[in-house]
Order: structure tokens, then sequence, then C-alpha cells
């Protein structure tokens, strides 16, 4: 009797494992489906039950509709959730992405590992690629003058990263089930369109009164030829047309220059930024418009005129240490028994005689104390090397500054040496 007690005792407890056990869970997870699949039937962001993963396929099986045993799908073409409650808030926040897709404008853009520019490169995308967007981060960030967004994009092969938007043309499937055409703000266009944009750093010349000529020119920016389908651009470093077939618009005033890599950015009237690739390297320039740029080269050279003519007008200056120095209206100049300043100052090879020219500028901190620095370039000296000096004028002479070589940034004299060489050249003539 014992025995049956027993017995019956563990067939209970076996019953109810079974029992138990038919109560388990009957999901595998959920799962967020990224973009559509017709073949199937199903749409982008819906929420689907995973049945079963199977690694070695690289599928996850779902339950839908009357399809008992359940319809494989590709792995990287969903998001996976083991709670239903994470699948459904994901799925109501991808809703506003479940149909928009971006076609890419440069060859070789880069889907990164992590929303950085530094960060890893995971695929490299093709001219004309289509990728489907699936997220965006939250803050704008400004990469190579652009303010713009990183999206999370999804290749057709299952590539997956980040992406910058500025090559980006991005769009909604819904409407036609294509890439909508562009409304052209054609009025935005023109004010790139109907005038010359100059590099930004033409303003910063006009505003610090260092207008350099070597590089403030009429050729120098980006002109528009739409009746040739033409853009012009012309850099300090190189120069490029753009023959284009087409101009889309890409919302925030950028407007594509379709079969090219240029693309313009009208941020005002006056101000534009332009994107390019030459040689598979990325550019971005800012450029403005200058309404009065002959004006202000006109300007410029009769400011240097008048104080060649002051040079000339010295005649013949000199110092009783280091020579002295004739000046001619050519402004050419002779300079003799200068051996005192020879080679610190002067070349060896330097012969007495030469032109003075005025291309470089004191920093504004100098401005009080001299007129502007004057080279002198020396027959005899392989490429006519420059000596530089700083210099004020008066009617009792001229003072000269030595400035090295080192103290010159971009044109600039940024300050005296901490010893600087003096020389007072006096108009006595002697």
């Amino acid at each position: 009797m014992r025995s049956l007690t027993r017995y019956l005792a563990i067939f209970l407890i076996i019953s109810a494992g079974a029992v138990l056990s038919g109560c388990g869970p009957k999901y595998r997870g959920w799962g967020v489906l990224y973009l559509d699949d017709t073949e199937k039937d199903l749409k982008a962001g819906i929420v689907l039950p995973v049945l079963q993963e199977s690694e070695i396929r690289d599928v996850y099986t779902v339950e839908s509709g009357e399809n008992a045993a359940g319809l494989d799908i590709e792995r990287w073409k969903m998001a996976f959730f083991e709670k239903k409650a994470d699948a459904d808030a994901f799925a109501n926040e991808y809703g506003q992405w479940a149909d928009l897709y971006a076609i890419t404008l440069l060859n070789g853009l880069s889907i990164r590992e992590q929303a950085d520019e530094s960060s890893a490169r995971v695929y490299k995308l093709r001219e004309g690629q289509e990728v489907k967007i699936i997220g965006r981060a939250a803050e704008k960030v400004t990469i190579a003058n652009h303010d713009g967004y990183w999206y999370t994009v999804l290749t057709e092969d299952g590539s997956k990263g980040y992406c910058f938007d500025k090559n980006l043309r991005i769009y909604d499937s819904k409407d036609s089930g294509a890439l909508r055409e562009s409304v052209l703000d054609t009025e935005l266009l023109h004010q790139f369109l109907d005038k010359p944009f100059r590099p930004a750093y033409f303003l910063d010349m006009i505003r610090d009164n260092m207008i350099d000529l070597t590089l403030f020119k009429t050729t120098r920016g980006i002109f528009a030829y739409p009746d040739e389908n033409r853009i012009f651009l012309a850099t300090r470093d190189h120069q490029e047309n753009f023959v284009y077939t087409g101009i889309s618009q890409a919302g925030n005033g950028r407007f594509i220059f379709e079969g090219t890599s240029l693309q313009i950015e009208v941020r005002s009237a006056n101000r534009i930024a332009a994107y390019y690739n030459i040689n598979n390297k990325e550019y971005a320039e800012l450029m403005v418009y200058i309404e009065n740029m002959e004006e202000l080269i006109d300007s410029e050279i009769e400011r240097r005129d008048l104080i060649f003519q002051q040079f000339s007008d010295l005649g013949t200056v000199s110092s009783s240490a280091y020579g002295r120095i004739s000046f001619n209206g050519e402004k050419g100049y002779i300079w003799s028994d200068f051996k005192r300043l020879v080679p610190a100052v002067i070349p060896e090879s330097a012969q007495g005689s030469g032109r003075i020219s005025l291309g470089y500028f004191p920093a504004p901190a100098l401005r009080n104390d001299y007129d502007g620095v004057v080279s002198f370039s020396f027959d005899g000296v392989p490429g006519n090397g420059l000596v530089n000096f700083l210099f004020k004028l008066s009617d009792l002479g001229v003072k000269l500054v030595y400035v090295p070589k080192k103290d010159i940034d971009n044109g600039v004299v940024k300050q005296e040496s901490a010893s600087p060489l003096v020389i007072f050249m006096s108009g006595a003539g002697e």
C-alpha cells in the first residue's frame, strides 16, 4: 500500500510538470520590421512575434496571419526585443522613419561605426545608392562648416551604421513610392546664381585693412553660368568646372547640382557655403558677395602708389652705420655700403640694387608706430629673396626695423623682435 501511494505521488508530480511546461512562453521574443517586405505583404514598423531564431540561416521565424509554420525574415531586417513592451515602444518611435529612405550624392560616402567622423568606417557607399533611414541623432552637429544630423542607415545587404546628412538626399517612399521631385525655391536659388561669391576671408582683409593683392582678385571665387549648366570655382588651391545635368533641392537652403559633387547651401542673400569633392577629397568653402571688388582693389593700389611716391620723394637717405639708399620713381633703389648687414640681414650674394614692394602688413597693434612693411628685393639673390622692414616715414627720413621671416604669419608681421635691429636713415644725404 505504501509503494502504491509513493508511485501515485510521483505520477502526480510528473503530470504537474508536464502541465506547467505546456504553459511556458510561446514566443522567443518580438521583432519590429525595418522596411517593407512586399513579397510577404508586411509593412515597415509592424511588431511581429518571433517564434524562433536561426543563427545558421541568419533568420527569425515570425508568426504572421494564417501561416501556422511562420515566416522566415532575415535578421538584419528587424530590430529584436525580448519583451513586447519594448518592441511596442520602439515601433511607436520608429513610425517617423518607417517610410524614409535616402539617396547618396557622393561616391565613397562613409557609413561609420559611431556617430563621429573619426569613428571606424563599416561601409563605403557608391553615388546614387539607396539606403534605409532607421533613426537620427537628437542633436545637430557642425562638420566642415555644415550643420546637420547623423542618421542611422541600413543598406540593401544588411550593413548598418551612421552617416552624416551632408551628402544624403532624404525622401519619403509614400510620395509615389519613389524619390520625390524637389520643388525648387527659385528665388532662393537665384540669390546664388545671379552674382559671384568670394572666399569669406576676403571680408577679413577688408575689415582689417589688409588687402593682399596676390589673393584679393576678381578672378577668385565661385561663378554661376546657368545658360551653360556650369559652375566655375577658383580658389587658392585649385580651379574646377562643375557641369551639371539638373538642380534639386534638399531642404535647409541646400541645392544639389546633379551629375557633379557640388552642393550649395544658401545661408543668406550675401553668404553661401559650397561643398564639393576633388580627387576623392571633400572640401567646404564659405563664400560671400562683395559688391565693390574693383573699387577696393583700385583703392589699395592707390594707397600703395602713394607710399611708393613718398619713398621716391625721400631721394637719398643714409646712415653712418648701414650705408646709403637712393630711391627712384620706378620702385627701384640703389643701396651702398651695407656690409654690416651681411649676412645676418642681407644675403652675401646681394648686389646693391633692386626693387621695393609692399606685400606684407603690420598687425593692428603695430599700426600706431609704423606706416607699413617695406620689402627689399636684391638683385643677385636667387629668387629675389625679400628682406623685410617695418617702416615709419617722416620729413627727416625713414625708420627701418628689420623683420625676420619667423615673425611673419600669413602676410602679417605679428610683433617686433625682442631685440630689434633699428636703422635710422636720414634725408641729409650723407
